[in-house]
């Protein structure tokens, strides 16, 4: 939106036709339009000084641009601008409260502290027994989230009160959209008794209308009881007026808000995938005479793709390579626990033998029965005489180099852990493992992000021999992505276990 002045135009025809055909600007004027000018672009006017009658805005001469940029804008975010004549913002005293009133809340960002300052104000404004702003909660009901009153006991007894959002005046309003003053004349039928007995306080008349965000209805501005004399039917354009300017400065501390929020979330996570990266050990790695290199990529600042060393002895280790069922923070929480549970019972077992079973029944009754399951490939390694064997729970085939041949070890293996709280078909199978062969260990991950309907890696490795050189460098993930258009679609890991 921006103002136009009546007198870049050589006349009213003129003027009136921008408008038409310019709905998101404003004409500013220092004399009164066409009697017959429609009222859709009566809305549309903004006047200095002038004393006429219509549905446009009036303002003092010396009101700033500042203050009619911000009202104007206001008044068209509005969603009932069409049913209100704003004609008494020529008042110079309404004008001075809209001056002050935008410039104090201009560098507040914090959500309760511009409602408090609008609730301060506004009853100054209305010299008003009392001014509250109400908030939708999350069962469709009506919290007071500020309250500005002159008995600090009411105050504090309305404070965060809850009230239907499907009768009383909080009812009406957030029905109908629009606002209403509610006094003798019809109390009986709006007015909702039930707020006065609880804070023991006699209301006499309620000036209430929507804060309204575009379509949405983000609060409700209430005033109670004049201190001198009553409220009038005008004071209805006030309040919405009032209510439309402190809409843009609510959704301006909501959003701010939620930006706070959102940058603590991902601080949280950040260091979160730092302590995730944490428990993994570094690549490459030396595992006595054996050589661990690779990569992981996560899909999301956390994920499910994880790797472990576990020390079984002076002469046995058990490498670890899991992948948990989903992505994200939920499948982090999943992993981070099967890695501690694997750690915990290996030192109590010591032999990876008769770990699989108790593992897979912790991870059932934890995570099991939530749909959480996580496929695992142990590698057993025996320093001493360079030996490995293998069990797979679920998860991908190794893959075996010896030379120029790649094979796929399709030895049996069983369902992933944490399906079923029982286990059958757990077989660990040797692996010769020379000093020219290597093995390839990785997760589903790596395959799912290829253009191939069905890739096998022996495949995607025995066509693209740059790969091995690119998992060696620790340039796997982007040699894959520049030079074969893979995509991240899910955690991915590759590792390449050989003897040094």
């Amino acid at each position: 939106m921006n103002l136009r002045h009546r007198n870049q135009f050589p006349n009213w025809s003129l003027a009136l036709e921008f408008l038409k055909r310019s709905p998101v600007n404003v004409l500013v004027s220092h004399d009164i339009p066409p009697d017959d000018t429609p009222a859709p672009l009566r809305r549309r006017l903004l006047l200095h000084g002038i004393d006429g009658k219509g549905g446009y805005l009036c303002f003092p001469q010396n009101a700033s641009d500042a203050l009619i940029n911000r009202v104007a804008r206001a008044v068209l975010e509005n969603a009932h601008a069409d049913e209100l004549d704003f004609s008494l913002v020529r008042s110079s005293n309404f004008v001075a409260f809209l001056e002050q009133f935008t410039s104090d809340l201009a560098g507040k960002f914090d959500l309760r502290e511009v409602a408090q300052a609008v609730t301060d104000k506004t009853r100054r404004l209305f010299e008003a027994e009392g001014v509250s702003i109400l908030m939708p909660t999350d069962d469709g009901r009506w919290r007071f989230a500020v309250v500005t009153a002159e008995s600090e006991e009411i105050a504090e007894r309305l404070d965060q009160l809850v009230v239907s959002g499907q009768s009383g005046i909080t009812g009406w309003v957030a029905a109908h959209r629009r606002s209403i003053l509610v006094n003798n004349d019809n109390r009986d039928a709006i007015y909702d008794p039930e707020v006065d007995r609880r804070t023991h306080f006699q209301t006499r008349e309620v000036l209430a209308g929507p804060i309204m965000v575009g379509k949405d209805m983000i609060g409700l501005l209430q005033v109670v009881s004049r201190r001198n004399g009553a409220f009038q039917k005008s004071d209805l354009q006030i309040l919405e007026l009032v209510a439309a300017i402190i809409a843009s400065f609510m959704d301006k501390a909501r959003l701010y808000d939620e930006r706070l929020k959102l940058a603590k979330v991902n601080k949280e996570l950040e260091i979160a995938r730092e302590l995730q990266l944490a428990m993994m050990p570094h690549l490459p790695a030396d595992i006595g005479p054996f050589t661990l290199h690779g990569e992981s990529r996560q899909i999301s600042t956390v994920g499910g793709d994880f790797w472990d060393v576990l020390r079984l002895s002076d002469k046995e280790r058990l490498l670890i390579l899991g992948d948990v069922s989903g992505h994200g923070l939920s499948a982090a929480l999943v992993m981070s626990a099967v890695r501690t549970a694997s750690r915990a019972l290996m030192a109590r077992i010591g032999e990876p033998d008769h770990l699989i079973e108790p593992l897979n029944l912790l991870l059932h009754e934890d995570f099991g029965l939530k749909g959480h399951y996580a496929t695992l490939l142990f590698i057993h390694l025996h320093l001493e005489h360079g030996t490995v064997r293998y069990l797979r729970a679920g998860h991908e085939y190794p893959v075996r180099r010896s030379g120029d041949t790649l094979t796929r070890m399709r030895q049996p293996g069983s369902w992933p852990l944490g399906l079923f709280p029982f286990r059958q078909d757990d077989v660990w199978h040797d692996i010769e493992l020379g000093p020219d062969a290597c093995l390839y260990l990785y997760t589903d991950g790596v395959l799912d992000g290829l253009d191939d309907e069905e890739p096998e890696m022996e495949d995607v490795l025995r066509r693209n021999p740059f790969l091995e050189t690119a998992l060696d460098d620790g340039t796997f993930f982007e040699t894959l992505t520049t030079r074969m258009g893979w995509r991240e679609v899910d955690d991915a890991t590759m590792l390449k276990l050989s003897l040094r």
